[in-house]
């Protein structure tokens, strides 16, 4: 059974998701799933990979207005279906 000590957080600046996304990939985790927040200005994004039982989270914030994010679907394709969401319900633009 999984305890919180079983998961990381890792703040990260946007710019730098793709590059990170695919160092996890190589490394052999798979998506487990990507999570909004809507915050007054922002919206926070949280990117959780799983590996032999551990989670790694990536989180980082965009701006709002015009919010615009790299697709990470080249590396995991199943990463549409989460990037729809973000698309619809936080009007964040996935590129």
């Amino acid at each position: 059974m999984s305890n919180a000590a079983d998961q990381t957080f890792q703040t990260i600046p946007a710019e730098s998701l793709l590059e990170t996304v695919s160092k996890l990939r190589k490394e052999g985790y798979r998506l487990v799933q990507i999570g909004a927040t809507r915050l007054p200005e922002h919206v926070e994004l949280t990117y959780s990979f799983d590996l032999e039982s551990h989670l790694t989270n990536l989180r980082f914030q965009v701006l709002a207005e015009g919010a615009r994010l790299p697709s990470i679907t080249s590396i995991y394709w199943c990463a549409f279906l989460y990037e729809n969401e973000l698309h619809d319900l936080f009007n964040v633009q996935v590129d």
